[in-house]
Protein backbone atom coordinates (compact mmCIF):
# COMPACT_ATOMS: atom_id res chain seq x y z
CA UNK A 1 0.00 0.00 0.00
CA UNK A 2 1.02 3.44 -0.92
CA UNK A 3 0.92 5.98 2.58
CA UNK A 4 -1.34 8.54 1.97
CA UNK A 5 -3.75 6.57 -0.56
CA UNK A 6 -7.80 6.01 0.75
CA UNK A 7 -6.03 2.26 0.99
CA UNK A 8 -4.27 3.09 3.62
CA UNK A 9 -5.57 2.65 6.98
CA UNK A 10 -3.28 4.71 9.13
CA UNK A 11 -4.41 7.51 6.69
CA UNK A 12 -8.06 6.96 6.64
CA UNK A 13 -7.50 7.14 10.78
CA UNK A 14 -5.78 10.53 10.96
CA UNK A 15 -8.70 11.99 8.46
CA UNK A 16 -11.28 10.15 11.03
CA UNK A 17 -8.55 12.06 13.66
CA UNK A 18 -8.61 15.28 12.35
CA UNK A 19 -12.47 15.15 10.85
CA UNK A 20 -13.15 14.74 14.62
CA UNK A 21 -10.96 17.22 15.65
CA UNK A 22 -12.63 19.60 13.95
CA UNK A 23 -16.13 18.52 14.36
CA UNK A 24 -14.56 19.47 18.61
CA UNK A 25 -13.50 22.51 17.58
CA UNK A 26 -16.38 23.91 15.57
CA UNK A 27 -18.63 22.66 18.96
CA UNK A 28 -16.20 24.50 21.36
CA UNK A 29 -15.81 27.33 19.66
CA UNK A 30 -19.05 28.21 18.04
CA UNK A 31 -21.85 26.13 19.00
CA UNK A 32 -21.48 25.98 22.51
CA UNK A 33 -21.10 30.08 22.81
CA UNK A 34 -24.18 30.41 20.52
CA UNK A 35 -25.51 28.23 23.31
CA UNK A 36 -24.99 30.22 26.11
CA UNK A 37 -25.94 33.52 24.23
CA UNK A 38 -29.06 31.60 23.97
CA UNK A 39 -29.30 30.40 27.45
CA UNK A 40 -28.37 34.32 28.59
CA UNK A 41 -31.23 35.76 26.25
CA UNK A 42 -33.92 33.03 27.76
CA UNK A 43 -32.55 34.37 31.55
CA UNK A 44 -32.79 37.94 30.42
CA UNK A 45 -36.59 37.42 29.21
CA UNK A 46 -37.28 35.63 32.39
CA UNK A 47 -35.41 38.16 34.63
CA UNK A 48 -37.53 41.01 32.82
CA UNK A 49 -41.10 38.54 32.62
CA UNK A 50 -40.51 38.34 36.57
CA UNK A 51 -39.70 42.24 37.01
CA UNK A 52 -42.75 43.03 34.71
CA UNK A 53 -44.18 40.51 37.32
CA UNK A 54 -43.35 42.25 40.67
CA UNK A 55 -43.89 45.42 39.42
CA UNK A 56 -47.93 44.36 38.93
CA UNK A 57 -47.78 42.98 42.35
CA UNK A 58 -46.63 46.16 43.57
CA UNK A 59 -49.23 48.19 41.93
CA UNK A 60 -51.99 45.59 43.14
CA UNK A 61 -50.80 46.05 46.99
CA UNK A 62 -51.31 49.20 46.40
CA UNK A 63 -54.84 49.11 45.23
CA UNK A 64 -55.05 47.15 47.76
CA UNK A 65 -54.19 48.95 50.57
CA UNK A 66 -56.34 51.81 48.98
CA UNK A 67 -59.40 49.50 49.16
CA UNK A 68 -58.76 48.44 52.78
CA UNK A 69 -58.58 52.44 53.62
CA UNK A 70 -62.05 52.60 51.70
CA UNK A 71 -63.72 50.33 53.44
CA UNK A 72 -62.38 51.41 56.97
CA UNK A 73 -63.59 54.90 56.08
CA UNK A 74 -67.07 52.99 55.12
CA UNK A 75 -67.43 51.64 58.15
CA UNK A 76 -66.74 53.99 60.11
CA UNK A 77 -69.65 56.69 58.13
CA UNK A 78 -71.65 53.44 58.70
CA UNK A 79 -71.51 53.22 62.73
CA UNK A 80 -71.38 56.81 63.11
CA UNK A 81 -74.60 56.80 60.89
CA UNK A 82 -75.89 54.61 63.05
CA UNK A 83 -75.31 56.35 66.39
CA UNK A 84 -76.93 59.61 64.51
CA UNK A 85 -79.76 57.64 64.13
CA UNK A 86 -80.18 56.40 67.30
CA UNK A 87 -80.01 60.05 68.60
CA UNK A 88 -82.73 60.68 66.38
CA UNK A 89 -85.02 58.35 68.08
Amino acid sequence: MIPGTSNDKSARHRKSAWHFLCAALTICLVVSPLARAEEGAHATTFRSRLQALLAQVDVLESEQLKLLDEQKQTVEEIKQLKIWVNKRR
